[in-house]
């Protein structure tokens, strides 16, 4: 290894001395990082460990790295300087070796013809130490640059030892901040910088994982359907894999569509394993892992994978705001209500705590609550159709009560399920609240052809208490059971 590139020549171990033979004066002096006649002055002055070989040319010099390291890291005054010049090239030492002139390894008795003055001494010394700061300088900076190569080389490793366009690079840390700030309009956005990066460079695999993360959340926070936007995930996700199989966002993001699309718990569980195996660290496997955990009901482990995440992440609203709808499904009512309050007086224009709230409020027939967090809803999405959806609603509430209520949004999300905007689970859900059972299970049964995966919680007893034990609706259960199984 040249000693000019290494991360710091000075700091090799000392098990090198038999490998690492430095055979010239200049390839001492470039150990250190200085000129040749630096490391002349420093034999003859202050007993550097240089070896001559027997009846060889002048110059013909060497040295071991181990003992410069030694000679170096020896206080000042720890070994005599030596007045006397150079012994000549080619001195043996009495048994024939060569000879190690005047430095930690020469013998205790041999002492110098003349001891330089304490005056001299002491500049000496301070010359020796200023020179020694600048070995360390000259090593620590070359340090930088290995630093530097070796940073580069983890990011092209972690690419699967692909560089990106820098241009492509800009695009795609784009695509990461307007994917993390979860709202309808930045997802979009998020989408659009993925894909010119991916259009700039097509074998940019964190692009691509970047855009199946996004594909993943267009539902919830765009309303796209899932029959739309999930084959894109796994599509986009299955293509970031085979370019790079070790990144942990590829994973977790196939496995989020195979869990919430194809409602394959077995594969996706795998992937979010697969995920945290390439990092432990990495805070969405352990938060998306959490939300499927929770649809299982398996809700000790979800409150794990979600405080993992949480601490790996504190200031995440969405972690937050899942670790409150993990808490609420397993039974912990109050903090969790406690945490969405808190979080959407920190954070009004996020979607999530009024969506979760109204949710948490219809399911429990708080309809006064549910409206005033409908209206949050809308002030946070900036929605035409949100607005409309809670004035309808409120419209409704003044003027039939909880009747008037359920016939206003019926009427709406019937109209969004005629034009394909709506699957049909919320539709089901106030259907069956209304009594109409039989309406209830067909809206659900479309709802489970296109794979919508809010119909997976038709499985808990509590979703919705008027459909239990109506044979219709039963044999749907007994049905996704199977599917999910």
């Amino acid at each position: 290894m040249n000693p000019r590139t290494a991360p710091n020549a000075i700091e090799q171990d000392a098990s090198a001395t038999g490998s690492q033979r430095l055979v010239s004066w200049k390839e001492i002096a470039a150990y250190f990082n200085c000129d040749v006649r630096t490391v002349k002055r420093w034999e003859r002055e202050r007993g550097l460990p240089v070896h001559r070989v027997p009846g060889g040319e002048r110059s013909r010099v060497f040295a071991y790295a181990a003992e410069l390291k030694v000679w170096l890291h020896s206080p000042p005054g720890a070994v005599e300087p030596s007045d006397q010049p150079a012994p000549p090239d080619g001195f043996e030492s009495p048994n024939g070796s060569p000879r190690i002139d005047a430095g930690p390894e020469r013998e205790k008795d041999a002492a110098p013809a003349s001891a330089p003055s304490p005056g001299r001494r002491l500049l000496r010394n301070a010359a020796v130490w200023v020179c020694a700061l600048v070995v360390v300088a000259g090593g620590l900076a070359a340090y930088r640059i290995y630093s530097a190569r070796t940073r580069q080389r983890h990011r092209n490793s972690a690419n699967g030892g692909h560089s990106p366009l820098p241009a492509a690079r800009a695009l795609y840390l784009k695509g990461r901040y307007y994917l993390e700030k979860r709202t309808s309009e930045s997802m979009s956005q998020a989408v659009d910088a993925f894909t010119q990066a991916i259009v700039l460079d097509s074998n940019y695999a964190e692009a691509y994982a970047g855009l199946a993360e996004c594909y993943d959340l267009m539902p919830e926070y765009t309303g796209m359907a899932e029959a739309d936007a999930m084959p894109r995930a796994m599509a986009a996700a299955r293509k970031a894999i085979a370019l790079n199989d070790s990144l942990p966002n590829a994973h977790s993001a196939l496995a989020f569509a195979l869990f919430w699309y194809r409602w394959d718990f077995k594969d996706a569980e795998a992937e979010y394993r697969r995920a945290i195996a390439l990092d432990p660290r990495n805070v969405e496997a352990h938060h998306w892992y959490a939300t499927a955990l929770m649809s299982e009901e398996k809700y000790p482990q979800a409150l794990q994978e979600i405080d993992t995440s949480q601490q790996l992440d504190p200031a995440s609203r969405s972690i937050l705001a899942d670790q409150a709808a993990i808490l609420y499904q397993s039974g912990r009512r109050e903090p969790a209500i406690a945490t969405l309050e808190q979080l959407q007086a920190a954070e009004p224009g996020f979607f999530s705590p009024p969506h979760y709230l109204a949710n948490i409020y219809f399911h429990e027939e708080n309809y006064p609550a549910y409206l005033a967090e409908l209206k949050l809803v809308a002030a946070a999405t900036k929605k035409d159709s949100d607005a409309a959806f809670a004035a309808a609603a409120a419209d409704g509430w003044a003027k039939a009560g909880a009747r008037g209520l359920l016939a206003a949004i019926r009427a709406i999300y019937e109209r969004s399920f005629a034009t394909g905007q709506d699957d049909g689970v919320l539709l089901a859900q106030v259907c069956a609240r209304q009594g109409d059972l039989a309406a209830a299970v067909k809206y659900l049964k479309a709802a489970s052809a296109v794979r919508d995966y809010n119909v997976k919680q038709v499985l808990s007893a509590s979703w919705t208490p008027q459909l239990n034990g109506y044979p219709p609706f039963e044999a749907l259960r007994s049905q996704i059971r199977k599917e999910l199984d």
